[in-house]
């Protein structure tokens, strides 16, 4: 159902195609309302159908068709929608905003390292990814596999350029300019 929501969004241009509404963030926090709107329509059906499934021939079925085919076709989506409806609205409010403030504040961070450290932009933004998902730090396992050419100092300051961007009490610091190469 979330992909069918992605997709619904896409499809009607209410996202452009390039872009993941990240709805299905929003979702995972509140799973048991998730739960409970999904099972609004599904509990009844299946407290009135009744079914019979052919075990050899691996065939479900239904021995009332006429009383339970209604549900289908016309359901009453009230519930749903007024979940969908909830969590579009916590997505757009919330998580957006979040996801945008924390793209300027790693992007504020990768700069701020490349102003001490030469990496590929490939390493330099694995770095930083790697101390986001570790609360700002590049853990010893991490330092010890793929960043064991840094010197202590060189991460120390990469740390720091994180810790600074992402001090929670204050906005997303503008980002530096990006130096271009030395004429």
């Amino acid at each position: 159902s979330r992909y069918l929501i992605h997709d619904m969004f896409t499809r009607d241009g209410l996202t452009p195609r390039d872009f993941i509404f990240p709805v299905s963030a929003v979702i995972l926090q509140y799973q048991e309302q998730y739960r409970a709107a999904l099972e609004a329509h599904s509990k009844p059906i299946s407290r009135l159908a009744k079914l019979r499934f052919d075990m050899d021939e691996q065939v479900l079925e239904i021995l009332n068709e006429d009383d339970v085919e209604p549900l289908y076709r016309y359901p009453d989506l009230t519930r749903q929608t007024e979940y969908l409806y909830h969590v579009t609205r916590q997505c757009a409010e919330t998580e957006i905003v979040h996801e945008v403030d924390t793209l300027a504040r790693m992007e504020h961070a990768r700069l701020q390292v490349r102003e001490q450290l030469d990496l590929p932009d490939r390493r330099l933004n694995e770095l930083i990814g790697l101390m986001h998902q570790n609360g700002g730090c590049l853990s010893k396992s991490k330092r010890a596999s793929r960043f064991q050419d840094l010197e202590n100092a060189e991460v120390e300051h990469a740390e720091k350029c994180y810790r600074e961007a992402f001090r929670r009490d204050e906005p997303a610091p503008p980002a530096p300019e990006e130096r271009g190469p030395s004429p």
